[in-house]
């Protein structure tokens, strides 16, 4: 069977790619995560968000694939506009989740999961040293939920990967009772809620006592004030400052994405609230460290119960 690799768009596509690869015998999750990472490899050259690096690879005249996708693309990493290769990604999500397992780790969470593709790939990698963690993931769209269904039908008897209806903007950590020890993390999810109330990080701490939280959102941008101002104040220009090509990342063009699309604005306030009051601890950032789009760049903020 030819399997399909065009432009996805939302979890309703990858729902019926996974449908189809649920019917090809012998299939397994870490082969389907894989062939799901490299359909997404067009995705990246396309949409607005992805402009400029579009217009960069036709000006280098970068070496294609067959279907014309480009070898290498212009990705975020350590706060610059690196050169890496296609299919790879740079979100660094599981291996900076894996690297937070401790002994007493009796589960980790992902909020805002999708498909829980990172779940998925986190237990390809320590289920075999780990069989006592549980996976569970949290997610509101219906699609996501359907999509890690069917990952976890293709092999059944592996470790589950329990996925629960989840808002952020109404939460309910009931089905995280009687974990007290847990690795929690978000990538690119809290980006959707507007302004995240304290109150959410309250609860967590109450459901999961000893928890290790890390966040992967795209913030970083937040954290120059003068800017956050400028966004506050509606005055943030959509002018993409298209000059640079491999150096420094721009605080204004990592915004543009989570601005004009109304994504989170008060993150980095929020979690600087709470560590004045003394109701959390949180790592210094790591800034636009990783990530898929130039506009969109990931940032990384590490917290734990103060």
């Amino acid at each position: 069977m030819a399997f399909r690799a065009d432009v996805r768009s939302g979890w309703a596509d990858t729902v019926e790619q996974l449908e189809s690869l649920r019917a090809v015998p012998g299939m397994t999750v870490g082969r389907a995560l894989r062939l799901l990472e490299y359909s997404a490899l067009p995705y990246r050259f396309t949409g607005e968000k992805n402009e400029l690096q579009r217009r960069f690879a036709e000006h280098l005249k970068w070496p294609r694939y067959k279907d014309g996708t480009p070898l290498f693309r212009i990705a975020p990493l350590n706060n610059h506009n690196a050169l890496l290769a296609a299919h790879v990604l740079s979100e660094f999500i599981v291996p900076t989740v894996i690297d937070r397992i401790v002994p007493e780790t009796q589960a980790v969470i992902e909020l805002g999961c999708g498909y829980a593709r990172h779940l998925f790939a986190i237990r390809e990698l320590i289920e075999h040293t780990r069989p006592d963690v549980r996976y569970l993931g949290a997610e509101i769209d219906e699609c996501g939920i359907r999509g890690s269904t069917l990952l976890s039908e293709l092999e059944p008897a592996r470790s589950p990967v329990d996925i629960h209806p989840f808002d952020y903007t109404n939460p309910d950590f009931g089905f995280l009772r009687g974990i007290t020890n847990a690795v929690v993390f978000t990538c690119h999810s809290v980006e959707q809620v507007r302004e995240i109330p304290d109150r959410w990080f309250i609860e967590l701490i109450k459901a999961v006592p000893n928890v290790t939280c890390i966040h992967h959102e795209p913030v970083g941008w937040q954290y120059n004030k003068d800017l956050r101002a400028r966004v506050l104040a509606q005055e943030l220009t959509k002018d993409l400052e298209s000059t640079f090509l491999f150096g420094p990342m721009s605080d204004q063009n990592t915004a543009i994405t989570p601005v004009f699309n109304g994504w989170n604005i008060n993150l980095v306030e929020v979690i600087a609230d709470l560590e004045r009051r003394n109701i959390l601890r949180s790592e210094p950032p790591l800034r636009n460290f990783g990530g898929d789009y130039l506009y969109n760049p990931t940032t990384q903020i590490v917290w734990t119960k103060a």
